[in-house]
């Protein structure tokens, strides 16, 4: 298993001040259990996906059980990608386009934490 905080010190070091982190319900619960996430991208699209996978979060991730309990973040961007690819809105809301093209429809909404 790896170190995450020394990964995370590595590659600090090295000028990386980015890590885009992609995975499963152990992946994210990793990250968020030490408190290293500051951005939440979710991608949502007319795709069943999963199966049998693990939910996003594991059971033993402590969440809000009320919406007023509940961290909050904010919409920073979302981009829409179609066959052609994709445009992004720019800070929030709308952009990206909109309605059916007959195309692909797939949308990144990216959060950030609510000041």
């Amino acid at each position: 298993m790896l170190d995450l905080d020394q990964v995370l010190r590595d590659l600090a070091s090295r000028g990386v001040v980015q890590v885009l982190v992609e995975g499963g319900a152990r992946v994210h619960a990793s990250f968020l259990r030490r408190g290293f996430v500051d951005e939440i991208a979710v991608f949502t699209g007319p795709r069943l996906l999963g199966g049998t996978a693990l939910p996003w979060l594991p059971h033993d991730v402590e969440v809000a059980h009320t919406i007023t309990r509940a961290p909050a973040f904010v919409l920073r961007d979302v981009v829409a990608f179609r066959d052609s690819g994709a445009s992004s809105s720019s800070n929030g809301g709308g952009g990206g386009g909109g309605g059916n093209n007959g195309g692909n429809n797939d949308v990144l909404c990216i959060y950030e934490p609510a000041p």
